[in-house]
C-alpha cells in the first residue's frame, strides 16, 4: 500500500512514519512538507491513503483537495487545533478522517482500518468491471470478465483486454478491492484476472496469459501458489 504523508514537522513525521511501520512494514511512504510538493508528487502517483497535517506553515491543506481527482483518494487529517471551523471542513471530503494530536498506534491503526473499509464498501457498491475512456474519449463499460491484467504505471494503470488496453487514474490498491476476488495480485505493480491465466511456472517466478507473461513477485508468491492448490493449474 502506497501511503502519502503531508507533514512540515519533521519530529512529528519522524513519529508518525515509526508507527506506520510498526502497523506494517511492507507499506511504502513518501513524506512532503507542503501542498506545493503534494501536488508536485501526485501528478506522478496516486497514494492509497493520504495522511495529512492541516496546518502547513501559514496555510492549510484544504486548497489541495480544490482538485477534483485529488477529492477522490482517502484522506486521515491530523492536528493539534481544536478549532471546529476545521473539522466541519474535513467534512466536504467524502473518504475521511480526522485524529487530534497527539494519538496513540492503535488509534492511527484504527482510523486506517476504517478509511480501508469504507473505501472498500463504496466500490463494492459498484457492478462488477471498470468504465474506461476510449481513444475517442467515450465511455466504455468493461466488463470483469474481459479483463486480462492491470498494470499500476505512475499514477495510472493500464487495463489490459485480449484486443485492446485502455488507461485509468486510479491505483492498484482500489482497482484490486473492486474487482477482487476475480483478480490476483501477483506482483506490486501487476494484477492477473484469474480466468485468463493459461499457465504457471514457479520456477521462472511468471505467470502467462493469451497476451503474454507476467512477473511473479517474492511477495505475491504465496498469492499464486493458493491460486495452484484450488485450480490445480500446471
Amino acid at each position: 500500500m502506497f501511503l502519502l504523508i503531508i507533514e512540515d514537522d519533521i519530529l512529528w513525521y519522524t513519529k508518525l512514519e515509526m508507527m506506520l511501520y510498526e502497523i506494517d512494514a511492507s507499506w511504502t511512504i513518501t513524506c512532503v512538507e507542503n501542498v506545493s510538493k503534494a501536488k508536485l508528487y501526485l501528478e506522478d502517483t496516486i497514494p492509497d491513503i493520504i495522511i495529512t497535517d492541516i496546518l502547513l506553515g501559514n496555510q492549510t491543506v484544504f486548497s489541495l483537495f480544490e482538485n477534483e481527482d485529488y477529492r477522490q483518494i482517502p484522506v486521515i487529517f491530523m492536528t493539534v487545533s481544536d478549532d471546529e471551523l476545521f473539522y466541519n471542513h474535513s467534512k466536504d471530503i467524502f473518504d475521511s478522517f480526522y485524529l487530534i494530536k497527539p494519538f496513540h498506534k492503535l488509534s492511527l491503526k484504527s482510523v486506517i482500518d476504517k478509511t480501508l473499509a469504507q473505501s472498500k464498501r463504496r466500490l463494492s457498491r459498484n457492478a462488477k468491471g471498470l468504465s474506461v475512456r476510449g481513444a475517442r474519449n467515450e465511455k466504455i463499460d468493461l466488463k470483469v470478465q474481459d479483463i486480462v491484467s492491470i498494470e499500476s504505471e505512475k499514477n495510472y494503470c493500464i487495463i489490459k483486454t485480449v484486443k485492446n488496453q485502455y488507461a485509468m487514474r486510479a491505483s492498484l490498491t482500489q482497482l484490486l478491492q473492486e474487482l477482487e476476488p476475480e483478480l490476483l495480485q501477483i506482483h506490486k505493480t501487476y494484477l492477473v484476472n484469474k480466468k485468463h491465466i493459461t499457465k504457471v511456472s514457479v520456477t521462472k517466478n511468471e505467470v502467462w496469459t493469451e497476451i503474454g507473461s507476467l512477473p511473479i513477485g517474492r511477495k505475491y508468491k504465496s498469492n499464486v501458489m493458493d491460486f495452484l492448490t484450488e485450480n490445480k493449474l500446471n
